[in-house]
């Protein structure tokens, strides 16, 4: 039977100790303790024989590894509590820690407050006082393992949970004898002027003051951060390596170590790089490796010639390489120089035909954040270059490195990271903290351009479309007018509406705008109609509103009229009468095209009535043919009589109209011929997006297929993102001829003339359907988009998406942002 109590051989202890890091061979522990062999072979044995270590001899017994077994945890726990019962006396102030058993470098230390960090220092003196040592002043500092610490208490050894502890001590409490004891494992990290530890050893756990360096942690020139819980500096040395999921973690590990770095990172995403046109040298042996070094050099000779003076005369073959490799880049002559090297979008061949040519030519330090998921074919020529600061990985297990690699791990604090110096030493590292963003205040400006404008001036929101104020009293009219916005000024208002309308109209009181329309509606400016909310506005005069009202107040009174027509269909007829008003009766045709039902028989006449005064000047072309010809299976088939009407109607509008461009799509579809990249071009231009969404991925690599299409991609834009990711079996196409959204199958390759587009304004929104996608297939984190930050998601499935709240649509574009919200909304409701 094993004996309770202390472990009375030191080997024993030492063996046990260092088993509990992992499996160590005999041959391991020779080495690790300074022993001869014959003697670790036999205190091994001995532990074996006592059931405390077992031996791993599946693959044979030369060099069979040894574990810790749950017996040699017990002993050792058992040899902690003989310890802590022999050196209780120790433990009399709430402050109080003792070394309970030090073996060589293995030491066994009882605290009763946690000390803030597992990297504490024992003083050489042994006398128990409350002033603070410093490092400096001779001292060993002790490394403690965080896990497997065991609380017990001091009246009867029993184990115990933690106690809970106070923030403030009083003088009292720090006088009271404590109740529980913490023993915590740890080894020998660094000696002082002291050199060695004493059993039973009592000090504070406090920091020591002044400034400290240890020579275990200053490696290098740069710091990394800080011991967590103390203010201990970590110079790394070169070669460290690490495997950091969090992006912040690894963007304060680069923050730390870039300065006077190369930072080769997709961290910042800019897709704008610099690079010399000497990588051509590595890039051409690693995609010929076979082919003699002369003709390479002339290969990489003529490449280099074309990229500095002529890259538009390379071959299409090789830009496409170069662009799949390398993403749109600046190529120069010179050498390398410090800073952020943009490697988003890059596969891993070029990278790795950056890095070759960075460390054999720029002598510049260099720190990798490697997006890959393979590491490169040449890892340790690589990561082991001495130029090479630090080596981050993210994707994948985590390799097991050699003992003598630092190594950074992830840990459950926010930047907080593991340093793994040695087989049995890890810490934590503070790393430093991100800097604060810089508030931007909203400029103010004078005169809005219209009711928008004003509305969203009031809501600090700025506009650049206001102008300055009129001249002289008009302008100090308007002035005041705005001051008394929205509250207003009745009496002022009806005396400024002889002479200055829209004075008089942005200064009525809100309750008193209807009426006031009433009589200033004839002369009241285009765009200032918005003041007066579309449910106020007499119902007679609506379709007169709507005619100085913005597209969004426009809709908003269609909705109304709709809604009108099934409460009351007496209004119906108040809007028949106003086809024949003197100068509005297109509007009015307008607003009977946008309520009836073309399915109701008893509303066909009267919209043939009202196309009849409509064709003379039609108004909202999209609105009355969306509601004429609604998104629904079979619609053509029930409206093929009312789409003759329109057609006709139609027909005698000049080219470049919706109305014609519509009638011409909608012959197309009917008779089945393709979709010439003329006529793609013609209805992406003069149609609404959401009417051509269901081609629109198709028509897309048609374009950048061809030299016209690309340009007219380059000058047009278009809100790609929504029309490629909208969601599979939605209803769109052509007014009369709907078609079913089909799942999108574009890959980044198909669009990758994307980057030979150039300057211009369609150009940023397509380039960011490329990195979208190119995100996806490569599993990295969704990029954030120019159009819209969180746009880059629908290229992910809806499954993984992050939850938004509704001011996701005003993030960036409100297209994009509303797709997002109605697709997440759309599969929660999936049973």
């Amino acid at each position: 039977m094993v004996p309770k109590g202390t472990i009375r051989s030191a080997a024993h202890r030492q063996i046990l100790a260092w088993l509990r890091q992992g499996p160590a061979t005999v041959s391991d522990i020779a080495e690790q303790f300074a022993m001869r062999m014959p003697h670790a072979s036999l205190a091994c044995r001995q532990l074996r024989d006592s059931g405390l270590v077992v031996r791993d001899e599946s693959g044979g017994l030369r060099n069979a590894p040894m574990y810790l077994s749950q017996a040699g945890r017990d002993r050792l726990r058992e040899n902690g509590v003989a310890k802590l019962k022999q050196h209780a006396h120790r433990f009399d102030r709430k402050s109080a820690a003792c070394v309970l058993q030090a073996d060589a470098s293995d030491v066994l230390i009882g605290y009763v407050e946690p000390p803030e960090s597992p990297l504490v220092f024992v003083p050489q003196s042994t006398d128990f006082s409350d002033q603070s040592s410093s490092g400096n002043e001779g001292g060993v500092w002790v490394l403690l393992e965080e896990e497997d610490v065991e609380w017990y208490r001091l009246e009867d050894f029993t184990s115990t949970s933690p106690p809970s502890f106070a923030q403030g001590t009083t003088l009292q409490d720090f006088g009271q004898r404590p109740a529980k004891v913490a023993l915590a494992r740890g080894r020998v990290f660094e000696y002082g002027s002291s050199d060695r530890l004493v059993d039973g050893q009592a000090f504070h756990l406090t920091s020591p003051s002044g400034p400290i360096s240890l020579t275990r942690l200053d490696q290098g020139e740069v710091v990394l951060g800080r011991v967590y819980g103390t203010e201990i500096d970590f110079r790394p040395g070169p070669g460290l390596l690490g495997h950091l999921p969090a992006a912040l973690d690894r963007s304060l590990v680069l923050d730390a170590l870039g300065n006077g770095a190369v930072q080769v990172t997709d961290r910042f995403g800019t897709r704008e790089r610099r690079l010399p046109v000497s990588v051509m040298d590595t890039w051409i042996e690693a995609r010929h490796p076979r082919m003699s070094a002369e003709k390479r050099e002339v290969m990489a000779s003529e490449l280099k010639a074309n990229l500095l003076d002529a890259p538009q005369t390379l071959p299409a073959g090789v830009t496409r390489e170069l662009l799949l490799d390398f993403g749109e880049a600046k190529w120069y002559e010179g050498s390398w120089s410090p800073g952020p090297l943009d490697i988003y979008g890059l596969s891993a061949r070029g990278v790795e035909a950056l890095l070759l040519n960075l460390f054999s030519t720029s002598g510049l330090p260099v720190c990798v954040d490697w997006p890959f998921v393979e590491p490169p074919s040449l890892t340790s020529h690589l990561r082991g270059h001495p130029a090479c600061r630090v080596w981050l990985a993210r994707r994948g297990e985590p390799p097991v490195e050699p003992a003598d690699i630092v190594a950074l791990r992830p840990s459950p604090r926010l930047s907080v990271v593991m340093v793994q110096l040695a087989r049995n030493t890890r810490f934590p590292l503070q790393l430093q903290g991100p800097k604060a963003a810089v508030q931007i205040e909203p400029t103010d400006v004078s005169m809005p351009a219209d009711a928008l404008s004003l509305m969203q001036r009031h809501e600090t929101v700025s506009d650049a479309r206001s102008t300055a104020l009129p001249a002289g009293a008009q302008g100090q009219r308007m002035q005041t007018a705005l001051s008394l916005y929205p509250v207003g000024d009745e009496e002022r208002a009806n005396r400024w509406e002889g002479e200055d309308v829209l004075s008089a109209w942005i200064a009525s009181e809100p309750q008193h705008r209807p009426a006031r329309f009433v009589r200033v509606h004839a002369r009241l400016p285009d765009g200032w109609v918005d003041l007066m909310p579309v449910d106020e506005t007499p119902l007679s005069l609506l379709p007169l509103a709507i005619g100085k009202a913005s597209s969004m107040w426009a809709d908003q009174a269609f909705q109304r009229l709709r809604y009108e027509m099934e409460r009351s269909p007496k209004c119906v007829v108040d809007l028949v009468e106003g086809l024949g008003h003197a100068d509005a009766s297109t509007w009015f045709a307008t607003c009977l095209l946008s309520m009836l039902d073309p399915l109701v028989s008893e509303h066909r006449t009267l919209i043939s009535k009202a196309l009849q005064v409509w064709r003379a000047s039609p108004h909202a072309e999209v609105t009355v043919l969306e509601h004429l010809f609604p998104w629904r299976e079979g619609i053509l088939d029930r409206n093929e009589d009312l789409l003759a009407e329109v057609k006709e109607v139609a027909a005698a509008m000049p080219k470049g109209t919706v109305l014609r461009e519509w009638m011409d799509a909608v012959e197309l579809a009917q008779s089945g011929s393709p979709w010439l990249p003329e006529l793609q071009r013609r209805c992406m231009e003069f149609l609404p997006e959401r009417w051509w969404r269901c081609y629109a991925a198709d028509w897309l690599v048609a374009q950048l297929s061809s030299v016209s299409g690309r340009a007219w991609l380059r000058r047009h834009s278009v809100c790609w993102m929504a029309q490629v990711f909208a969601p599979a079996g939605l209803l769109s196409g052509i007014p009369g001829c709907p078609v079913a959204q089909r799942p999108h199958d574009l890959t980044s390759e198909q669009l990758i003339s994307v980057k030979m587009l150039g300057e211009g304004g369609g150009a940023s929104m397509l380039d960011d359907v490329y990195e979208a996608l190119y995100a996806a297939e490569q599993n990295l984190p969704p990029p954030l988009l120019k159009s819209h930050p969180q746009g880059a998601w629908l290229a992910w499935p809806v499954e993984v998406w992050p939850p938004w709240q509704p001011s996701i649509v005003l993030a960036g574009d409100e297209r994009i942002g509303t797709l997002l919200l109605t697709m997440q909304f759309a599969h929660s409701l999936r049973p």
